[in-house]
C-alpha cells in the first residue's frame, strides 16, 4: 500500500472530504484556512508536509499540508502550514506539546517537526523512497527540508519585481548632508 504522501494518494486525499461530519474537501479546508497570510489562496500550490520520529513513529506520516504562495505583506513567510494533528500517534502528540511549552514560537505541529528536523516537504515531485537515509540526512544536516527555501520563496520575486535593474547598475551616491559645520554644532 502507497503512503498517504505518495503523489497519487496526496491528490485523492486532497480531493476527498476531510472529516464525516465536513463536506468539504481537505483542500478546500487548506486552502480557506490560509486566506490571511497567503494572497494568492486560491492558486497558491500545496505540498505535503511529511514527518518521521523514530522514538514515537514506525514510519514517515502524512502530518499537514503547506500552502506556498504570495504573502498578504512582503514581511510574512511565503508559507502557511496546516497541521493533521488528528492522524498523528498520541506519543507524538505529547511531545510536541511538551515543545510548545517551551513558549520558543512554534505554535503549529508542522513547525515543530520541520525546526527539528523531524520533517520535510517534498517538492518537485521528490521521492521519499529512501525515506530512513532521506530523514537521516535531514537530522544530520546533509539535506533540507525545504521548509525555510519555500517560507523564503517571496523574497526573490518582490525584490525582481520591484527594481528589476537592481542588480545591473553598480552606482553609488554620495551625499554630504551633515556639513563640517553641522557636525562641530552638533558635538
Amino acid at each position: 500500500m502507497e503512503p498517504k504522501w505518495s503523489v497519487e494518494n496526496f491528490q485523492q486525499m486532497l480531493e476527498s472530504s476531510w472529516a464525516l461530519e465536513c463536506k468539504d474537501t481537505l483542500e478546500k479546508i487548506v486552502r480557506e484556512s490560509s486566506r490571511s497570510q497567503i494572497k494568492d489562496w486560491q492558486t497558491a500550490s500545496i505540498y505535503p508536509v511529511v514527518g518521521y520520529h523514530p522514538k514515537y513513529m514506525v514510519t514517515p506520516e502524512l502530518i499537514g499540508v503547506a500552502v506556498v504562495g504570495t504573502p498578504w505583506k512582503s514581511a510574512e513567510t511565503a508559507t502557511y502550514l496546516y497541521a493533521m494533528e488528528e492522524e498523528l500517534p498520541e506519543a507524538l502528540i505529547e511531545w510536541i506539546d511538551q515543545v510548545m511549552d517551551l513558549g520558543d514560537g512554534l505554535d503549529c505541529a508542522c513547525k515543530i517537526m520541520l525546526n527539528y528536523q523531524r520533517a520535510i516537504v517534498p517538492v518537485n515531485g521528490e521521492s521519499l523512497d529512501l525515506w530512513e537515509e532521506i530523514f537521516q540526512d535531514v537530522l544530520d544536516g546533509k539535506r533540507s527540508t525545504n521548509y525555510h527555501k519555500l517560507c523564503k520563496q517571496n523574497e526573490i520575486n518582490v525584490v525582481s519585481a520591484k527594481s528589476p535593474n537592481l542588480l545591473t547598475h553598480n552606482s553609488v551616491i554620495q551625499m554630504d548632508v551633515f556639513t563640517s559645520s553641522f557636525r562641530r554644532d552638533w558635538v
